[in-house]
């Protein structure tokens, strides 16, 4: 990775930019701009991010090589934020791993070292809970704390313990308001409204509010993995309204982590979310090469009316809210459907229980328990 200052010189000249044109469109002197490509002075973060954001946009190669240059702790610390909330995990350790051992840093180093632990999934989420909990009695700045809650909210969306998660995001959202204005107060936000937006799509199944979160992401403008998510939250949001709405969703979220590097991410939304969606809308049913995911394809197969093949592929499946019912639309066992629906309910997932609640919907025997549970 080049330098800052040389891929900067670099792009003045290949675009044939004045100085004075970059230093105005960020809101800075040209002296200062001279002083950082002289290699005397570094930019402040908010300097880089605006040049990246303005001139280089994706490439991301410019801000990343900034943030891996500082060592002063007013531009170390939303360099640690910028890696950590954009999934950039090995400049962030190699940041990490440059600032360990500097007098004054001992508390944001340790606290950022927890978080690419729990970023890279080292540990178990109870292992991690303990982790964190002990890191509370530890650190004393108000931002830090408020991170550590934010991941914290964040375990609890995944483990959904939804109880525990809306009482910690409260903490959180009044410790985050009470910091200073910046960039990293305004990604802590948008760790929050991720988490947030999550919570009240599957927990409360309040399509509108979760929508409402996802909007704010794109508000922002900080963090294109936040954006890609945003694009997930919605697109999932409209799966049992709009087809065409929640496709085109699904598909940019697609794209935006396909343009991260995220292949993961982006493997799990095409090979499960976009394929439980299609077979939903009963959109190409015919197809069933390519699949990834044998829970998926035997929703398929149950689907277009192939009970034996779907059958076949649950029999060698672990139990899940999402196979029981599966298997009663291939069995058209209406037991099977209260099963799921109390799996779902179990789990606090009110937005995916609409899939067996929809085919209760249909007997007039379960009518009354729907409007009871509605």
């Amino acid at each position: 990775m080049g330098q800052g200052k040389d891929l900067l010189l670099n792009f003045i000249d290949d675009h044939d930019y004045k100085r004075k044109t970059i230093a105005e469109s960020v809101g800075v002197s040209c002296a200062t701009l001279s002083n950082f490509l002289n290699g005397k002075r570094p930019l402040n973060f908010d300097v880089a991010f605006s040049i990246q954001n303005i001139f280089f946009k994706k490439d991301r190669e410019f801000i990343r090589s900034v943030c891996l240059s500082y060592d002063k702790m007013e531009h170390v610390r939303p360099a640690l934020e910028f890696l950590s909330i954009n999934f950039l995990l090995d400049d962030l350790e190699k940041l990490l791993n440059k600032i360990e051992g500097y007098h004054g840093f001992e508390e944001v180093h340790s606290v950022y070292s927890f978080v690419l632990k729990y970023q890279r999934k080292l540990h178990s989420y109870e292992i991690i809970l303990r982790d964190l909990k002990g890191l509370y009695s530890e650190v004393k700045s108000m931002d830090l704390t408020a991170l550590l809650h934010t991941i914290e909210a964040n375990i609890y969306s995944l483990t959904r313990e939804y109880k525990s998660l809306f009482r910690v995001a409260e903490e959180s959202r009044l410790l985050i308001e009470n910091l200073e204005r910046g960039f990293v107060k305004e990604c802590f936000r948008i760790r929050m409204y991720e988490v947030l937006a999550q919570a009240h799509l599957f927990h409360n199944n309040d399509l509108e509010k979760s929508r409402k979160y996802a909007e704010l992401i794109f508000s922002m403008k900080i963090c294109a993995k936040s954006e890609a998510y945003a694009s997930y939250i919605i697109g999932t949001s409209f799966m049992f309204q709009d087809y065409a709405e929640s496709s085109f969703h699904l598909s940019e979220s697609v794209k935006k982590y396909q343009e991260l590097g995220l292949i993961a991410h982006r493997d799990t939304i095409l090979n499960q979310n976009i394929k439980l969606l299609e077979t939903t809308w009963s959109h190409r049913l015919d197809e069933t090469d390519g699949f990834m995911d044998d829970s998926e394809l035997a929703y398929r197969y149950a689907k277009r009316g192939d009970s034996d093949a779907a059958l076949n592929l649950l029999d060698g499946l672990d139990e899940t809210a999402f196979r029981v019912y599966y298997r009663a639309l291939a069995t058209e066992d209406y037991s099977l459907h209260l099963k799921s629906l109390g799996m779902f309910m179990k789990e606090g997932d009110m937005f995916y229980a609409q899939f067996p609640l929809k085919e209760l919907s249909k007997k007039e025997e379960f009518k009354e328990l729907i409007k009871n549970i509605l």
